[in-house]
């Protein structure tokens, strides 16, 4: 893989005029930021693009001349079929277009290894990493932001110092929520961010809000694991802090997690801790709860961007709203404009979820066999319905052993995006979501594709009905 970046980063230096093309989520976000660092370090100006996914209506526009270099990250690897016109370097994570859902699982397998040696030795495909061309994984290896990375780190050693932006994509993209930590080359970056002091990895409660929730509200909205007779209720988790005779607040200013000392953490995990095993909950999820989370010490404690995990939510919240030049300016170091815009945007992030949560209940989930689903219509933007169906899931509220589907209606009014979501404590379930979203979707006209445990599809309006049933039938396989 190393020897991988190396021969794209060569290539990548015989060209100016070059285009980054990327995801909106956080982890396409840090992994353009990376790219456009690279570059310019490189002497390049290059453009950046930003979009929800790949499809036919940006390549038909796309300049096709050999001078023109499109730098793919955190997409591409899915849709090969559309960039074979396209001159163009890849550096992405999501599952290559090469399984079929109706195969045996020997097949499979001899199937995919087939298209690895294919790929990586297609001409129009020989600038392509991807962690599932070298027998990894990527859903906790490497992310879109850590393969970019990769090459970048080839392309000048300086460019060490976005090991920091490759750890924060990972962390957005999830990938240490299985483990509890960052695992395989996930590991190999941090190891990079954590020589020159930009990262510090250190055992403590894995909740969200760490840096930027009160006490009370950071326990509150804790769902993962949920936290029985405390999540939810903020009153329980007032009470809960002042029978443990830890303060609130410090003067007039309330206390966050960041506050306390050791001894205060201690006895708060020990009681959470305690809490979750008398309401019999499943030692994994007891687990989950502490683990590895990753500081950036130089940046301001309290702040966003102070914790990776906070980093990545803030950068989703610009990019789910169209606003991910922001969280790239953000990346690449503006804390003045750039960081108060993002942070507004944050602000109303978190408030359009609680929201859409109360539609999703308002709605209802239905179940089918083998899949429990619900249809937002256009109660609920598209771009986050990935977001809002996790949420649901985890939000304690749900059977977990099922996947859920989310939908909601596409801007043009004429598509229906579908999310769906299993739980991570599922994930031995062996299901690979990408084939069904992909399969189900191409057989009505819509497109499809993302990891094993997430993934998401764009079909016709008025469909939903036939893809749910699709979909139903192949988890059923």
């Amino acid at each position: 893989m190393q020897n991988c970046a190396k021969n794209i980063a060569e290539y990548i230096k015989k060209h100016t005029d070059i285009e980054v093309v990327t995801h909106q989520d956080a982890d396409g976000i840090a992994a353009g930021s990376i790219a456009k660092k690279a570059l310019e370090r490189e002497g390049v100006n290059a453009t950046i693009t930003v979009l929800k996914q790949l499809d036919e209506s940006f390549v038909q526009t796309a300049d096709k001349s050999a001078s023109k270099l499109y730098w793919f990250t955190d997409l591409g690897s899915g849709n090969l079929d559309l960039l074979t016109d396209l001159n163009v370097v890849i550096t992405d994570h999501h599952e290559l277009e090469v399984n079929d859902i109706e195969l045996s699982q020997q097949e499979r397998t001899n199937l995919m290894e087939l298209s690895r040696v294919l790929t990586r030795t297609h001409n129009d495909f020989k600038y392509h990493l991807n962690p599932h061309l070298f027998d990894l994984d990527g859903v906790n290896d490497l992310s879109g932001a850590g393969a970019t990375y990769l090459v970048a780190k080839a392309m000048r050693p300086e460019n060490i110092d976005l090991s920091t932006l490759a750890v924060i994509g990972a962390v957005g993209d999830l990938q240490d929520v299985e483990h509890g930590r960052l695992i395989g080359t996930n590991r190999k970056i941090l190891e990079d961010a954590e020589k020159i002091g930009n990262v510090k990895s250190q055992i403590d409660i894995r909740f969200f809000g760490r840096e930027s929730r009160p006490l009370h509200r950071f326990l509150m909205y804790a769902n993962d694991p949920v936290i029985p007779g405390l999540s939810k209720s903020e009153s329980r988790c007032i009470n809960f802090f002042k029978e443990l005779g830890v303060p609130l607040k410090s003067g007039e200013h309330w206390r966050y997690w960041v506050d306390l000392d050791s001894t205060e953490r201690k006895l708060v995990i020990s009681e959470l801790t305690l809490i979750l095993v008398n309401n019999d909950m499943n030692p994994d999820e007891v687990n989950r709860m502490v683990g590895e989370i990753y500081i950036l010490p130089n940046e301001q404690i309290r702040t966003e961007v102070h914790d990776a995990k906070e980093f990545a939510t803030l950068l989703n919240s610009c990019g789910r709203y169209g606003a991910a030049d922001i969280g790239i300016k953000v990346c690449l170091g503006n804390r003045m404009e750039a960081l108060s815009s993002a942070r507004k945007m944050l602000k109303g992030h978190r408030s359009n979820l609680v929201e859409m949560l109360k539609i999703v209940r308002d709605i209802g989930v239905s179940e089918l066999e083998f899949v429990q689903y619900f249809n937002a219509k256009d109660r609920i933007n598209e771009n986050v319905i990935g977001i809002v169906t996790g949420m649901m899931l985890n939000s304690g509220e749900l059977d977990t052993s099922k996947p859920l589907l989310g939908f909601a209606l596409c801007d043009d009014g004429k598509n229906i995006k579908a999310s769906v979501r299993v739980a991570r404590q599922n994930s031995e379930f062996n299901l690979n979501l990408s084939d069904v979203m992909r399969t189900a979707a191409g057989e009505i006209g819509g497109i499809g594709g993302g990891h094993s445990i997430a993934a998401g599809a764009q079909i016709p309006a008025g469909e939903e009905e036939h893809f749910l049933e699709r979909v139903n039938e192949l988890l059923r396989k």
